[in-house]
Formats: C-alpha cells, sequence, structure tokens
C-alpha cells in the first residue's frame, strides 16, 4: 500500500496499484520539467492499476465555495485539468528519455500509448455540499466537460468525491485528515 496526503485528504492505493503510482506534482522529474519551462502544470497522481494510466487531480473547495463556483461554472476548472494533463503527458515523455527512473516512466508510457488500455482521469473534487440532487447535475456537467477538453486524448472520466462509494475496482481509499 502506498499512502500520500494531498491538501487535507488522505489517498491510500492498495497493492494492487504496484509500485507505479507517483505523487507526480511533487516528483522531481516533473520538478525539473517545471523548472525548465514556466507555467508547467502536473496532475496531483499518476499510476497504473490493471495496466491502464490513472491522472488523478484533486480540488478541495470546502470552504471556497463562493470563490471557485465560477470557475467551475465557466469551464475554467476543467480547462486547467486539461493543461494539467496535456502537461503531464508531456513529462512522462520527456521523463522517458532523460530520467534516471527509466522504468517507471517506460511503464507509465507504454500504458499511455497502448491503444487496446483506456486512459483514465478522475477529478477528486471535495466541495461544499449542496442538495444531493444538485450536486449529481454539477458532477454530470464536470464529467461531460472534461471529456470534451481530452477528447484528444480519449479519455474516461470520473468525478468522485467523499460522499460517494468508491467502486472497490479503483482498490483507492480517500480520507480526511484530521484538523490541525
Amino acid at each position: 500500500m502506498m499512502r500520500f496526503e494531498e491538501g487535507r485528504l488522505a489517498f491510500t492505493f492498495d497493492s494492487q496499484w504496484g509500485e507505479a503510482v507517483v505523487k507526480f506534482d511533487e516528483h522531481h522529474d516533473y520538478k525539473k520539467m517545471a523548472d525548465s519551462l514556466s507555467g508547467t502544470k502536473g496532475v496531483d497522481f499518476l499510476g497504473i492499476l490493471n495496466s491502464e494510466i490513472y491522472f488523478i487531480e484533486v480540488k478541495d473547495f470546502r470552504g471556497y465555495r463562493i470563490k471557485n463556483k465560477y470557475r467551475v461554472a465557466n469551464g475554467d476548472l476543467c480547462v486547467e485539468i486539461g493543461q494539467k494533463i496535456k502537461d503531464t503527458v508531456a513529462c512522462v515523455v520527456g521523463s522517458s528519455r532523460s530520467s534516471g527512473n527509466f522504468e517507471l516512466w517506460q511503464e507509465l508510457g507504454n500504458s499511455l500509448l497502448d491503444r487496446e488500455k483506456q486512459v483514465r482521469v478522475i477529478l477528486w473534487l471535495e466541495e461544499d455540499k449542496p442538495p444531493r440532487r444538485k450536486s449529481q447535475v454539477s458532477q454530470n456537467v464536470l464529467r461531460n466537460d472534461l471529456k470534451q477538453k481530452l477528447k484528444w486524448l480519449a479519455v474516461k472520466v470520473d468525478v468522485r468525491s467523499l460522499g460517494e462509494t468508491i467502486p472497490s475496482a479503483l482498490y483507492l481509499q480517500v480520507a480526511n485528515l484530521p484538523m490541525s
């Protein structure tokens, strides 16, 4: 199992994920790219499960509803995530050519290039909860908008949050961290 903290959340990836799960935006190969190309952004987690590559972006808007509701409503959030995925793909390719950790990037790159496998994107979005029906509608709109922005990569998109059951096939647990 691998456990990572992202903001106020803890993500635990079960052993089915193997060793190819990275907290991408903190990885030294990503930082090397971001330092040389200003404006580069990366997803929070990148990993492989059942030979499929997963891009996982975490947004915790709890306590910032007003500040972020326009980013969600006008599509800015989906553009931002799309750019992060684009830059992450570039970093996987570049790192497979220049990193000392060749095996990791080769495995991620091979999974990304295998047309028989899905490319999966998970937006983990925590918000101050509106009524359940509105939340489901909002998630469907976000999912469809993000799918449109990423059609160049032919991805499967999912939007998740703590209030929902995580499919057991994801082999992932997410929990709130204690408030400090």
